[in-house]
């Protein structure tokens, strides 16, 4: 997302190209890194665009989340809707080879289906790729206010890295119980939300429960 765009801008990197369906958000991106932003991940030729030395890849997590289809006994994974983009987006990895890559999935895709899918991915990129899969990444550990918990799967170039890309480790949180981020580190004046974000409705307040670390603190509904 462009969240990850401008954190990557911020690191050095300087973007040649994005991928967004949304032509919202896909304004944006052109707006902020002045470089094309192309339709469908899986309708663009990718053998005649720019290589890159890093791609981040993040594809719709619906039909992978605990609150998707497959946990409520329907079809999910790659079965759902969205959820074949997942293994999908193997291909143009496979077409661009850049010299590293990220991708990022919800945790709970390796319940789906007994893992299948993301066993699927490692294993085709493992072919060209040193592959290293962080199963579950606890956000607030890292700095961000949400309880998310997410899976990333990084790898290297065999050829162009060699195996310095072998060596690759995962950063250790910066987090835990005993220091963690709380919600007043992101919260803004009320005069700074949008008129259209303002709840006017009275809250259904519920029973106080102490806060606990690494977890929402949820007071009303």
């Amino acid at each position: 997302g462009l969240l990850d765009t401008m954190a990557s801008i911020r690191a050095g990197f300087t973007p040649l190209w994005g991928t967004e369906c949304c032509p919202v958000k896909r304004s944006m991106w052109t707006d902020l890194t002045h470089t094309p932003c192309h339709h469908d991940t899986f309708k663009h030729e990718w053998s005649k665009e720019k290589r890159v030395t890093l791609l981040k890849s993040g594809q719709v997590c619906v039909d992978y989340s605990l609150s998707g289809p497959y946990f409520r006994g329907e079809p999910g994974g790659r079965e759902g809707e969205t959820g074949w983009m997942f293994t999908a987006q193997v291909d143009p990895i496979l077409t661009l080879r850049p010299k590293a890559f990220v991708l990022e999935m919800v945790s709970s895709a390796l319940r789906v289906h007994d893992g299948s899918e993301v066993e699927e991915v490692c294993s085709r990129l493992s072919e060209h790729y040193h592959v290293h899969r962080q199963d579950e990444c606890r956000t607030w550990q890292y700095g961000d206010v949400s309880n998310r918990s997410r899976m990333f799967i990084v790898g290297f170039d065999k050829n162009q890295v060699g195996e310095e890309g072998a060596r690759f480790k995962f950063p250790s949180p910066t987090y835990d119980t005993t220091r963690f981020p709380i919600a007043v580190d992101v919260a803004i004046p009320d005069y700074d939300v949008p008129e259209q974000y303002i709840i006017n409705d009275t809250p259904f307040m519920l029973q106080w429960h102490d806060p606990h670390p690494g977890r929402l603190h949820k007071i009303a509904s």
